[in-house]
């Protein structure tokens, strides 16, 4: 095995290993009454991506044959592949992470700091509200969920 495959496959290991816990204390966690924070999440959805890439890469590299001593030009057409096929993925899954981006917003509200995280939807967008624990974690808030057409009258002059 060379070093390149010794170092793609442990590369994919630990990003699996990442992904996977996740995906684990994301389950974990819905049965309470944390949440992550969006750019943890959105940071998860970009490692899954690379992971792909790295999977397709590897599978590549079983299929068209060379060994340690040249086949420069193999390694070059696997590269193309890969690039090729990244390129083509990441058009696809552009618009899946900007679609599933919320955004986050700490307001004061009811005198109390808050998080107000917006969901986006295509008719109608709704404001969920979380207390702020740590870097990685929101608890939910007994605060009631409102519609961002609301929220944005009561907000926008403060």
């Amino acid at each position: 095995m060379t070093l390149a495959k010794n170092i793609l496959n442990k590369i994919l290991f630990i990003l699996i290993l990442e992904f996977l816990l996740f995906i684990v204390s994301g389950v974990i966690l819905k049965s309470t009454k944390y949440v992550f924070r969006g750019w943890l999440i959105n940071i998860n959805l970009v490692i899954f991506f690379i992971i792909f890439c790295l999977l397709v890469l590897k599978f590549l590299t079983h299929v068209i044959p060379f060994d340690d001593k040249g086949h420069e030009i193999f390694y070059s057409i696997v590269f193309t592949i890969t690039l090729l096929v990244a390129f083509i993925i990441s058009t696809i899954f552009y618009p899946i992470l900007v679609l599933s981006y919320e955004e986050e917003s700490e307001i004061i509200k009811n005198g109390t700091a808050v998080v107000a995280r917006i969901i986006p939807g295509i008719h109608h967008s709704k404001v969920e509200f979380f207390y702020p624990k740590n870097y990685f974690l929101l608890e939910k808030s007994d605060i009631p969920i409102e519609s961002l057409e609301d929220f944005n009258e009561r907000y926008e002059n403060n």
